[in-house]
């Protein structure tokens, strides 16, 4: 104990043995009371309870550094053995195709199928590589949104023009009612929310079967939802789908890593959003992409604005 400069109070300095960094329960107390047993009990029985807590939240933390760790690893692992397989495969057909073409024996007609063939390898890696990207910059939370007021068929329009230079000869069908409200959202990303869902629709789906973009509003939300009519979606663990590098069919030569769903869902829910994802009636799956309407600006209030 120490007297201190006020000679009416004490400073009691009680060393807590705990692992991790060393604590000191510091107490002021009346002078005429410092050096009692029942002073001493309670400071005792204080620093003991103390010393537990902290043993607890000491290691605590390192269950939690350990979990990380694990998580990073698993991770790491995860998208090794992606890379390893997903994109050794494509860039073989690639190098094989680039080796014929390099001969010139192939007929012209023959050559131009090669040719598209070794465009849409190129494009397919393209996809993994901004998944992994895009999943890389969604976990680091990092992520800001552009969010701005513009109406959601333009995004629409722009992420089926892109899937039509991958998937030229595939039906689409769409239904989007007229007079629909602006949503507030980052252009670029929901670009890429129906993107994955369009991919995930036509990669599971017999490609001689139409896939359907349908826009319908219900209530406070409207909801952009992808069908098709694919073997649908297992009667349990659907949800397991939107996990990291999980995939419809665990064996398949169907290209991709398992991204897609989960990026879309991680996107939407950045935007207030939901994905869902439910069996339609007849056969198929439906994914939903559900964003909140909000309230748009009125004339006057961008007039205000200014």
């Amino acid at each position: 104990m120490s007297a201190g400069s006020d000679p009416q109070h004490t400073l009691a300095l009680v060393p807590l043995i705990a692992s991790g960094r060393q604590h000191v329960l510091a107490c002021e107390l009346p002078a005429t009371q410092a050096g009692s047993d029942a002073t001493r009990t309670v400071l005792e029985t204080a620093s003991s309870v103390l010393t537990v807590a902290l043993e607890r939240t000491h290691f605590a933390e390192i269950a939690r550094e350990t979990e990380l760790r694990r998580a990073a690893e698993s991770l790491r692992s995860s998208i090794l053995s992606a890379l390893s397989h997903d994109l050794r495969t494509p860039l073989t057909v690639m190098v094989g195709l680039a080796d014929t073409l390099a001969l010139g024996k192939a007929s012209l007609e023959r050559q131009k199928n090669m040719l598209n063939a070794l465009r849409n390898q190129a494009l397919s890696i393209n996809q993994l590589v901004t998944n992994l990207l895009d999943m890389a910059r969604l976990r680091s939370g990092n992520i800001e949104l552009n969010e701005a007021w513009q109406p959601i068929d333009e995004v629409i329009g722009a992420t089926l023009r892109q899937v039509r230079t991958q998937w030229k000869d595939r039906e689409i069908t769409l239904d989007i009612p007229l007079g629909l409200p602006p949503l507030c959202f980052d252009a670029v990303l929901v670009e890429r929310v129906l993107w994955n869902l369009l991919e995930n629709a036509i990669k599971y789906s017999p490609a001689d079967t139409p896939v359907e973009l349908v826009v319908r509003r219900f209530g406070d939300w409207l909801d952009v939802m992808v069908c098709d009519w694919g073997p649908g979606l297992p009667l349990e663990g659907a949800e397991e789908l939107f996990g990291l590098f999980r995939r419809g069919q665990t064996e398949s030569n169907i290209p991709g890593v398992g991204l897609g769903l989960a990026i879309a869902r991680s996107i939407a829910e950045a935007h207030g959003g939901q994905v869902l994802a439910e069996n339609r009636m007849g056969g198929g799956a439906c994914f939903r992409l559900r964003l909140p309407l909000g309230s748009a600006p009125t004339l006057s209030d961008l007039k205000d604005e200014t």
